[in-house]
């Protein structure tokens, strides 16, 4: 028997607003380069990666979209994991279809891209801790399950 561990928690409007910009734009994106590209035979190596990363993405992050709204309209949000690795999925996915084309363009425009977000990710990534630290910020959990 598998033991879940679910969490309830007041979403604030901001952070919901955010999550789903985010899928939204990510899906966005993926749905625009499938709508506009050759089919997949035709398609070079590059542009074949980005299609099935996108392919992979865009549902999942539409899910998680579905997800986010949902918890808008309700007020309050119910933690999954599982919901955190949709989304982790769908925006890697989508990260690595977007990482692709700009392979596409051009191998030293990939390596660049690649570089520079990486770099991005690395100091989001810390300022996130720190805020999330500086607030206080810990997951309160549902331990009815054990």
């Amino acid at each position: 028997m598998s033991k879940t561990r679910t969490a309830t928690v007041l979403v604030s409007s901001a952070t919901n607003r955010h999550s789903r910009f985010i899928d939204g734009g990510l899906a966005g994106v993926g749905m625009a380069t499938v709508i506009t590209s050759p089919p997949l035979n035709q398609a070079d190596q590059c542009l074949a990666i980005a299609l099935l990363s996108f392919t992979i993405a865009v549902p999942l992050l539409a899910a998680s979209l579905f997800v986010a709204s949902r918890e808008e309209i309700e007020s309050y949000s119910v933690y999954t994991a599982l919901m955190d690795y949709i989304q982790l999925a769908g925006w890697i996915s989508a990260y690595v279809g977007i990482v692709a084309l700009f392979f596409r363009l051009s191998p030293g425009l990939g390596l660049l891209f690649l570089l520079t977000s990486v770099i991005a990710a690395v100091g989001v990534f810390r300022v996130v801790t720190r805020l999330d630290d500086a607030n206080g910020i810990v997951a309160r959990t549902n331990d009815s399950d054990r």
